[in-house]
């Protein structure tokens, strides 16, 4: 296990919020639906960035990364820690330390067995530095509540004023804030408007988790509907949602079967990624989404807002247009190149050897495909094709 500085880490970087416990509660997450989102972030990124707690706190998390241990050794997967620990087990010791209730409610012997697993088994790690993640997250929901104004405080209409500066002044002085402290107080101060909080906390906390690692939050289609309105009204920048739908448009526009991934097992998209042709893909798709960004970029407090995912659609089909232009170029090139070869062969095979020029014939011809499409990858502009096509074939012999 080696420690690393997030600028050691070159290329695209997500922050995968589903794998989160929390996050798979309140939004019914299931482990296969959990597995296809970690699949298709394989494809669709660099490296994939984990919070440390989300692994101990979801069984089905923990569970996939026993299963493919090789997620984590191939240093795809990079898990935060603690700065003040020296390894995952130390981590563990900590948190029962600080009295965390996602700790003491867990069997210690599962709980370093697993430790020892991620200290074996993880590439890297990125050191993070809890307090100051803590406290922004804080004072960003202390914030919103008392602003009358915010999404937050539309939202718990109702709730007595007594309630709700109770409620403000215990946040406020936290010195390390939680998900459970947080549901706790929920409980106490806001009765049956108790989830409003929580679905809020959750998602700065998803925002402020995704910054301290410098990495892009994807949220679940939920949570981003949740935050949609805060989005809009005070970070008022794009975030990523569920790509899927739009990776599924993109496999039937070149006719590859939608539930390609499905087939696939992990091991196999493992191994693919590190192919040229799904290099190459990766960084058009995070180009494409870095100019929706630039180019989709929140304007008003209107109640729709451009997110990245529909920006991202329209280039993607715009993309998807241009390749398939490309390839019927390619097309029309290896039919007249073909012609051109086989006359060639035809005349020179029969003229230097009439007896094995047939046989010779047959072997020059069967190189021309595979000669050509060395060459599509080589020139470029078909790079999405190109990956679907692979993924078909892998899915074939898988």
């Amino acid at each position: 296990m080696k420690k690393i500085e997030l600028e050691a880490l070159q290329g695209s970087k997500i922050y995968f919020t589903e794998a989160d416990g929390l996050g798979q509660q309140l939004y019914g997450i299931r482990r296969e639906d959990l597995i296809l989102k970690l699949k298709l972030w394989l494809l669709l990124s660099d490296h994939i960035m984990l919070a440390g707690s989300h692994i101990f706190e979801s069984e089905s998390t923990a569970h996939i990364l026993r299963e493919h241990p090789l997620l984590l050794e191939s240093g795809i997967f990079v898990p935060d820690l603690r700065n003040e620990c020296r390894d995952f087990t130390e981590y563990v010791k900590l948190k029962q330390e600080e009295r965390d209730p996602g700790f003491l409610q867990k069997d210690t012997y599962k709980l370093i067995e697993l430790a020892e697993f991620l200290n074996e088994h993880s590439n890297k790690v990125v050191p993070w530095k809890a307090s100051p993640v803590s406290e922004a997250w804080r004072d960003s929901l202390v914030k919103d509540l008392l602003d009358k104004e915010s999404v937050l405080r539309r939202r718990l209409i109702g709730v007595s004023i007594d309630s709700l500066q109770r409620l403000i002044w215990e946040l406020g002085n936290t010195s390390f804030l939680t998900r459970k402290l947080i549901a706790y107080l929920a409980e106490k101060y806001l009765g049956r408007k108790r989830v409003v909080l929580i679905k809020h906390a959750n998602f700065l906390y998803y925002l402020w988790g995704a910054a301290h690692l410098e990495s892009e939050p994807v949220l679940h289609p939920e949570a981003f509907e949740w935050g949609r309105d805060k989005l809009i009204t005070s970070t008022r920048r794009l975030v990523r949602t569920d790509e899927l739908p739009l990776f599924r448009t993109t496999l039937r526009e070149f006719g590859v079967s939608d539930l390609v991934l499905e087939r696939l097992p992990i091991s196999v998209i493992v191994e693919l990624r590190k192919e040229e042709t799904a290099i190459r893909f990766r960084n058009k798709w995070h180009r494409a989404i870095e100019e929706a960004k630039r180019s989709g970029r929140i304007e008003d407090d209107s109640t729709e807002v451009q997110n990245a995912e529909a920006k991202l659609f329209e280039m993607i089909m715009e993309a998807i247009g241009e390749e398939k232009k490309r390839r019927r170029w390619f097309r029309e090139g290896k039919k007249w190149l073909s012609i051109g070869s086989f006359v060639t062969s035809v005349i020179t095979s029969f003229v230097t050897n009439p007896v094995l020029g047939f046989a010779a014939l047959l072997l020059e011809l069967s190189a021309i495909d595979p000669l050509l499409g060395a060459l599509e990858c080589k020139l470029g502009g078909t790079e999405i094709s190109l990956l679907c096509t692979r993924l078909q074939d892998s899915a074939s012999e898988a």
